[in-house]
């Protein structure tokens, strides 16, 4: 089974709201176009783990969604919630070759370089870790990082043996496999980080 790595920009608002009830992070890797009746469930099954005290609000709010989605047939929610979503960036398994050749290291590394790795970690397990979150400041320092990048130089870090010795996730053995994916995959991190920066937006990255 592959482990595929997705970038989701989320408006500041989802951001603090992650912060608040770290479990959204985890509703909302498994389902990041928005509200649906699967995500009440999922969210209500979750209720017990939450501090007594949250329970009895998030019941309530969870049961006010369930009524609006059931009103419209269980399609996804207009709220404002889900419109400070943007379209999920799939890395497929490309993630651990960014992460190398961004850090040298297949393992944590500190940030900028280390963000596709890092962040705060929200939620629950998801069977890889946890989401990780990324505040507004750490989104624009991270597009600025990618911005100073090339896909040349990003390539010319590409070291088969050690990449074999320290093993980078993704089964590529072919040099210029590997170089094709970089070219595909960077600029499409690169341009979607970048641009969430711009809007003022944090990020949520998980594996799965």
């Amino acid at each position: 089974m592959s482990m595929i790595c997705t970038v989701l920009g989320i408006s500041p608002s989802i951001v603090a709201a992650i912060r608040e009830k770290p479990m959204m992070a985890s509703a909302l890797a498994q389902n990041p176009g928005g509200a649906s009746i699967a995500l009440v469930d999922k969210a209500e099954s979750l209720l017990a783990r939450m501090p007594p005290e949250q329970q009895e609000i998030v019941k309530a709010r969870l049961a006010a969604v369930r009524a609006q989605l059931e009103a419209q047939g269980g399609a996804a929610a207009p709220s404002p919630q889900t419109q400070g979503l943007e379209p999920p960036l799939d890395l497929h398994k490309s993630w651990h070759l960014l992460h190398y050749v961004f850090s040298g290291r297949v393992d944590d590394a500190p940030p900028p370089e280390g963000e596709l790795m890092g962040g705060e970690a929200m939620g629950q397990d998801l069977g890889y870790g946890p989401p990780h979150l990324h505040d507004v400041a750490a989104t624009r320092t991270f597009a600025d990082f990618l911005a100073a990048q090339t896909v040349d130089a990003l390539q010319a870090r590409i070291d088969l043996d050690k990449m074999d010795d320290i093993y980078v996730y993704g089964g590529l053995d072919d040099e210029e496999e590997i170089r094709d994916d970089l070219e595909h995959f960077f600029p499409r991190l690169r341009d979607y980080v970048v641009a969430m920066a711009d809007k003022g937006y944090g990020l949520l990255i998980w594996l799965s």
